[in-house]
């Protein structure tokens, strides 16, 4: 339950957040619900990923949620997105990122922050208003 003792942690979704989230008491991670944000590399490939595509890179974010934070629910910051973003097929990194958080049976809220939904374009915004209908995520 939210109240004034419950914490929400913003964290960029890098290896040392990701450990030290793992790395908490069951007790402590009860009284916080983290907000993830997910880094524009993620969705870009701009970083140093070798031979991985999108679409591997957003099955292991999703997998990485997974083993920091399980099954508790966690808010999701798709704000950094970058407005042209698109995955193997063609398909939107939303929709993608979404069918693995529940192939790894994750609780995600999606969020955008303070992001103008405008701002983003149709295809992140027709995808925010699928997976923000579906019952497993609210």
């Amino acid at each position: 339950m939210f109240n004034e003792r419950h914490y929400v942690p913003i964290l960029r979704w890098k290896r040392g957040e990701r450990g030290a989230l793992k790395q908490l008491a069951d007790a402590d991670k009860h009284r916080l619900t983290p907000l993830i944000e997910l880094p524009p590399s993620l969705f870009t490939l701009d970083y140093d990923a070798g031979d991985q595509n999108l679409r591997s890179m957003l099955i292991r974010a999703a997998g990485d949620i997974q083993k920091a934070w399980g099954a508790r629910r966690a808010f999701c910051d798709l704000g950094l997105m970058p407005p042209r973003a698109e995955a193997v097929g063609g398909g939107h990194p939303v929709a993608c990122l979404w069918e693995y958080a529940r192939r790894q049976r994750l609780n995600l809220i999606p969020s955008l922050g303070s992001v103008d939904q405008h701002a983003i374009g149709p295809p992140s915004r027709a995808s925010f208003q699928r997976i923000a209908r579906v019952p497993a995520f609210g």
